[in-house]
């Protein structure tokens, strides 16, 4: 985690960056369509990969809400 301090009048700021793994693109599903089964799997495939970024999101949230700010 990188962080910098800036002293602003009498009070002194902490900023401090979110783990990298959470801040990567989310991958998109490759597959190759050719016939409507190959629609399934890519919806399924889409399907996934959604839940999946949607769980990295949720560990951003999680990770944010560790130290509120007062």
């Amino acid at each position: 985690t990188s962080s910098s301090q800036v002293k602003g009048s009498s009070l002194l700021y902490l900023k401090t960056y979110p783990p990298a793994q959470l801040l990567l693109t989310c991958p998109k599903p490759i597959v190759d369509v050719r016939v409507n089964e190959d629609l399934v799997t890519l919806s399924v495939e889409l399907g996934r990969a959604l839940d999946a970024c949607d769980d990295d999101k949720k560990s951003l949230r999680e990770w944010a809400s560790d130290d509120p700010p007062k």
